[in-house]
């Protein structure tokens, strides 16, 4: 019983580090990368 639920914690933490991780990239390093390119071309 204990290891199922440390393995559903784990999962979930892993589900939320994924969220967590997706956010960031697309709202800070997304932007980023576009903006040196679009800079880079025009």
């Amino acid at each position: 019983m204990l290891s199922a639920i440390d393995n559903s914690f784990s999962f979930y933490f892993l589900e939320i580090v994924d969220f967590i991780v997706l956010f960031v990239y697309h709202f800070l390093a997304y932007p980023v990368i576009f903006g040196r390119k679009f800079k880079f071309f025009c």
